[in-house]
């Protein structure tokens, strides 16, 4: 990752007049949007509008085709996904990225095993210390999972997702970055997301949640942006905004 270096600890990504072409269908047009420590960040709109686009350029999945991006204060001249990671952004994708065939921790710490010793290319996993930290960090989210030899496979759409957010704590990040976490589970599953993703806002890790569900977004974050068609049309405190206020923002309409 390439810098020009200005030192500003004020937001941990900002991304300015950000414009993602994909051939000629323009994705998004102009977005400035800056994201902080300790803040939950709701991204709402219709499909199309834009939102996962963003995130992909916010975790170095995209190149944008327009516009800077800069990390605590510093442009960024070159963005990959193992800069973001450096740099303590994480992702949970909407597809969770789990392998139903290991255990929890395998798939927890699912190419970042903890090696117990190493001798040149070859190592041996230290799976004991493996399932400790997965049991801690399951913990810290207030999470419930079976025994920690259970294969991921049998377990429900709330502890998949739990694992999958477990995941994105390794390393103790500054932001982590959610599609639809609370998509089609049930109310008690989604209820202990929502929960968990409170609990990391506390401890001062910055998220960004992606969801359809208006119920869900206001309930959890403290900020809430619109798009759509590529446009941000809101910006504003969640406790601030109507929601009939919030619904013609996602249709377009900016007071």
């Amino acid at each position: 990752m390439m810098v020009d270096s200005t030192n500003s600890e004020s937001t941990i990504i900002e991304v300015s007049g950000i414009s993602k072409f994909y051939e000629r269908v323009r994705a998004l047009h102009g977005v400035s949007l800056s994201l902080r420590a300790g803040e939950c960040l709701g991204l709402v709109g219709d499909n199309g509008a834009g939102k996962t686009t963003l995130l992909r350029v916010m975790n170095g999945e995209l190149v944008p085709d327009i516009g800077e991006i800069r990390v605590h204060g510093d442009r960024v001249r070159e963005w990959s996904v193992r800069d973001a990671r450096r740099v303590g952004i994480a992702t949970v994708a909407q597809n969770l990225d789990l392998c139903d065939e290991l255990d929890v921790p395998g798939n927890v710490f699912l190419n970042a095993e903890i090696p117990k010793w190493r001798f040149g290319p070859i190592g041996w996993m230290d799976r004991r210390r493996i399932r400790n930290e997965t049991k801690d960090l399951l913990a810290s989210m207030g999470a419930s999972v079976p025994h920690s030899a259970t294969k991921v496979e049998r377990l429900s759409g709330g502890q998949r997702q739990a694992i999958a957010i477990a995941r994105s704590l390794r390393g103790d990040p500054r932001l982590v970055l959610m599609d639809e976490p609370t998509a089609a589970l049930g109310i008690r599953q989604a209820k202990t997301i929502l929960t968990s993703i409170r609990r990391m806002v506390e401890r001062g890790i910055g998220v960004v949640i992606i969801s359809h569900n208006l119920d869900h977004v206001l309930n959890v974050s403290d900020r809430l942006v619109t798009m759509f068609q590529g446009r941000i049309t809101l910006d504003e405190p969640a406790s601030a905004i109507r929601r009939d206020k919030l619904l013609a923002a996602m249709m377009g309409h900016k007071e």
